[in-house]
């Protein structure tokens, strides 16, 4: 194995620091997964940290402490870690400052306040980062993200104080996420750029910042507090929109009638659990490029192959 590339050993239940010794040697090794191997604890990673051509390093839900993450400080080639589901603290956030290479990182469930997360602008090619779960409610601005999960989280900004600042995301995840201001939120983001959005689970019915989100491909708006009022501004997004999920909302069969005409390439929408009838039959027919549509649990009676 002393010439191995890649070790994937997710979900291996008896894998425990004995076994990790095995791995000091491996000089070659780029990417480790241990993910939900639960007895991997500090002791193991003692001997990780060991193999410094490592740049992919998966520990999500294993038995690791803060003094555990503070070693993998060691790691400088890292570009991707995943720490999803370990009650690190901001102390062993701070640590990890000097891995200046990383693009990717998951500290979701983690006890990550908005203090640690101020370290986070030390990553200045960070890509990815998934903070969701974590008591985050403000992010220093990051000039170079594209994916972000916030779910589970208030979130308040994503750009800290600086108002000049525009993240450049393709991707955000908020389900069940608060908002302070959203309207600031959104225009926080470079609306070009931005495909994909799930607010599944929110609270917030006010979607006025959707309106110049001109490129949405994916928006899912399911189990949210949105009624009819709210359409127009997914209508205004316009003619890139390609999937919708309105499952669980407030809506009417008013809703299917204000998006008629105006999502031309819509091709998978969900109206299940709401209030929609055969009324919204004729305006659903309207939408050219539909592949896909949920129904289900509806007042709708015309036809009964959906």
């Amino acid at each position: 194995f002393r010439y191995l590339g890649i070790l994937k050993l997710a979900d291996c239940k008896k894998v425990d620091h004995s076994a990790i010794w095995a791995l000091s040697g491996m000089s070659m090794l780029k990417e480790l997964d241990l993910s939900r191997c639960s007895r991997i604890t500090d002791a193991g990673i003692k001997h990780i940290v060991s193999i410094d051509s490592l740049e992919k390093l998966h520990l999500s839900e294993t038995g690791l402490t803060d003094n555990g993450v503070m070693l993998i400080s060691a790691l400088k080639r890292l570009n991707l870690l995943d720490l999803g589901g370990i009650h690190m603290t901001d102390k062993a956030l701070r640590s990890l400052q000097v891995l200046t290479q990383l693009e990717h990182l998951d500290i979701w469930g983690s006890e990550i306040t908005d203090e640690g997360a101020s370290v986070l602008k030390a990553f200045t090619r960070l890509r990815f980062l998934n903070v969701s779960w974590t008591h985050v409610t403000r992010l220093p601005p990051l000039p170079n993200m594209k994916y972000l999960n916030m779910s589970n989280c208030t979130i308040y900004s994503i750009r800290g104080g600086d108002s000049e600042v525009h993240i450049p995301l393709q991707k955000f995840t908020a389900s069940a996420a608060s908002f302070g201001d959203i309207d600031e939120v959104f225009s926080s983001i470079v609306a070009s750029s931005f495909s994909f959005l799930d607010m599944s689970g929110c609270s917030l019915s006010n979607l006025y910042g959707l309106q110049k989100m001109k490129s949405l491909e994916h928006l899912d708006l399911s189990l949210s507090r949105v009624t009819d009022g709210a359409i127009e501004y997914v209508a205004n997004i316009g003619t890139k929109l390609r999937y919708l999920s309105l499952k669980n909302t407030g809506i009417t069969s008013q809703a299917p009638c204000i998006l008629a005409g105006t999502v031309p390439n819509l091709a998978s929408l969900s109206l299940a659990y709401t209030k929609v009838d055969d009324s919204a039959l004729v305006y659903i027919s309207m939408m050219p490029s539909l592949k896909v549509i949920d129904l289900s649990h509806t007042s709708i009676e015309g036809f009964h192959s959906c």
